[in-house]
Formats: structure tokens, sequence, C-alpha cells
């Protein structure tokens, strides 16, 4: 039992605390440049925003749609299914979710509200079927097709609002949706429940992934596909399903963010959560509680960063700490594979 928490431990310290501990010396530098105090900014990167109540409901904003987007790809990828469309996904949402307020905003929220969210689940799953029919009947590779789905979106999101869409004040936004169309604030901030629908998520992808038989179909195929279907898995309709609930998440996500921050489509909304969300996946190694506490850190880094500009500090540095953390973690992993290679065949 000690040797095992000791090599656990050592495992932690080598894979993440001693790279993050790099990006952070080596950041410290790009902070120098810029005339700034590192261990000032860092202190303000890590807890600034626990600092009052509105801080701490912006970072409540930051992790709901990384939060959410970052489930989604986690879904696609536990059958092997590389979604990299997922800014494409929550685009179509978005917009799915912003025509319907619109056009039904003179209904009660307790009926318009799980419409908007039934109706960007549902053109998220559009939205990515024709990439999973490609890949499953035509053998296209995923990524190429989900990536370039996303200028899709991205660019059929933009046509409705700079176009028939656009607020009658002629500057490209909507205008703005019925109350009944926005999801309810808590802590008297602009923080919404949006938050407490990721944790669900969580929970119940987790409880999917881990004690039902078709969370274990999933994990096979993801594992060893041939292995699976030796052992009768239908894969292409594992691996059909995950797909499909990947791009329904991430419709949902864009439903959640319309409704709960902006309450108008603008092209403001496009933040590239759906990229952000590929990294939280991978250092998060596809857990779902894991992808928890990975977007907690990435929201207090986005706060933190939004903090330090009133101090002359680009935010930039903050999306190059993230990067170098990225890089340094995934060097840190490469090197413990390859030394356990080498120890194991001494």
């Amino acid at each position: 039992m000690y040797t095992r928490a000791k090599k656990v431990l050592f495992n932690f310290a080598f894979l993440y605390f001693a790279p993050i501990l790099f990006s952070f010396g080596l950041c410290s530098i790009l902070f120098l440049i810029v005339g700034a105090s590192p261990i000032f900014v860092y202190i303000k990167l890590l807890f600034g925003a626990f600092e009052s109540p509105y801080w701490f409901s912006e970072l409540i904003l930051k992790i709901t749609p990384l939060l959410l987007c970052s489930l989604a790809v986690m879904t696609a990828l536990k059958v092997n299914f590389w979604n990299i469309g997922v800014e494409g996904q929550f685009c179509i949402g978005a917009w799915a979710a912003g025509g319907t307020a619109m056009a039904l905003g003179w209904m009660p929220g307790y009926f318009l509200l799980p419409i908007l969210a039934l109706s960007g689940f549902i053109c998220g799953i559009l939205w990515i079927s024709l990439p999973v029919i490609m890949k499953l009947r035509l053998k296209v590779n995923e990524i190429i097709t989900t990536l370039l789905m996303n200028y899709i979106g991205i660019l059929w999101l933009n046509h409705f609002i700079y176009g028939k869409w656009k607020g009658s004040d002629g500057f490209p936004y909507t205008k703005t949706f019925s109350n009944n169309a926005s999801l309810p604030g808590i802590f008297g901030q602009r923080a919404h429940i949006g938050i407490f629908f990721g944790l669900v998520l969580v929970a119940g992808l987790y409880f999917m992934f881990g004690k039902t038989r078709f969370g274990y179909k999933s994990r096979v195929v993801g594992e060893n596909a041939k292995a699976g279907l030796y052992g009768g898995i239908n894969i292409i309709g594992v691996v059909l399903i995950n797909a499909l609930i990947s791009g329904g998440l991430a419709g949902f996500a864009g439903m959640v963010d319309i409704t709960g921050i902006h309450h108008r489509l603008h092209p403001n909304i496009i933040l590239g959560y759906g990229y952000t969300a590929l990294i939280i996946t991978w250092l998060a190694k596809n857990n779902p509680i894991h992808i928890l506490v990975v977007s907690v850190l990435f929201g207090i880094l986005a706060v933190g960063g939004d903090m330090i500009q009133v101090y002359q500090v680009p935010n930039a540095i903050v999306k190059i700490l993230q990067g170098v953390i990225f890089l340094s973690i995934l060097t840190a992993e490469g090197l413990y594979n390859k030394f356990r290679i080498l120890d194991s065949s001494i």
C-alpha cells in the first residue's frame, strides 16, 4: 500500500507538478520583460478569482462553457472518435437556440427553456452527423471533417448575425431575447444555473462510462476495437451513439452560453471554447471528474488574466502560459514513457 502511494505521488510530481512549476518559472521571464512582478502576477492569476463575489461569479462563467465543451470532446474520444468540431457545433447550437428564442419568446420560461435546450442539442447532433457518416461508411478521417465543419458553422452563424437577424440599429447582433429565454442567475451576479447542468453531466457521464454496460462497450471500443468486434460488440453502433451525444452536448453548450450570458447572438460568442476543450480533455486523461478539476484551473487562469490587464499586463501572456504548461506536461509524459520502456527492457 505504501509503495503504491509513493508511486502515485512520484507520478504526480513528475508528470504535473514539475512541468507546471517549470512553466511558471519560464513565463516569469515574460512578466519581467513587460515590467511586472512575477510573484504579484501569479498571486492575481491563482487567487484573484476569489477576491470578491463579482470575480467568483466570473469564474463560474468561465468554467461553464469549458466544462460542457470538454465533456463533449471526452464523450466522442471514449470510442477514439476525435471530435475537433466542438467549436462549430457550439455555434450551431447557439444559432438554433437563438433563432428559437426570437421566434418563441412569448412562451413561459418553463416551457421555452427546455425547448431551447432541445433545439441546441438536436442541431449539434445534426451538425456532427455528416462527419460521423463519412467516418463510419467512407472511412474519411474525422479530424479533417470535424475541423472543416468548424469554419462552416462559424460562417453560418455570422451569416444570420450580419444578415436577416441583424438588429434594427444596424450593428452585427440580434435583438435581445425575452426574459423568458434567459437562464436564472445565481449569487446575485452574472453567473447562472448552467454550471449545475455541467455538474450533473459530470456525474451522469462518470456513471455511464464507469458503471453501465454501454459504458463498458465504449471503453472496449476505444481501447481495442478489434477485441470488441471479437466480443460481439456492435462497433458502428457504439461509435455512432457516442459521437452523436458529443455533438449534442456541444450544441447544448452553445445554448447555455447565449441564454445564460449574452441573451442575444453576436460574433463575440465565438471565443475558442471548443479548441481549449481539447487541451483540457487531454490533460484530464479523458476522465469526467478530472475534466471538472482542469476546467476549474483553466477558469481561474482566465479570470486572473482579465484581472492583470488592470495592471498593464497583457492577457495574451496567460494564453502563452497555458500553452507552455501543455507542452511541458506533454514533454514530461513522453520522457516518463521513454524511460519506463528503457527500464523494463534492461
